[in-house]
């Protein structure tokens, strides 16, 4: 599970850090540029951008369907009952 959290959180990083050194990038070429390499820098950066919200939102969403909130509510969470040798 924490491998999974840490791939989640980093692939986050990597699509906010990339829209926005794309997203300068396309600021600093867009003078000078055609407006098909703008609109297809556009894309990419969208692209990104939604990557990075979607990993950064996902683990919390999948978080939340099994029954735990957040990491800071963990007492909250759905606990499974246990097995006992009556039942």
């Amino acid at each position: 599970m924490l491998i999974r959290a840490l791939r989640a959180f980093y692939l986050a990083l990597g699509g906010f850090a990339s829209a926005t050194l794309l997203s300068l990038i396309g600021a600093v070429l867009a003078p000078y540029t055609p407006g098909v390499f703008t609109l297809a820098l556009e894309l990419v950066v969208l692209g990104a951008g939604l990557t990075a919200v979607s990993a950064s939102v996902g683990p919390e969403v999948f978080g939340m369907s099994l029954g735990c909130p957040g990491p800071s509510i963990k007492s909250l969470c759905r606990k499974k009952p246990m097995k006992t040798a009556i039942s």
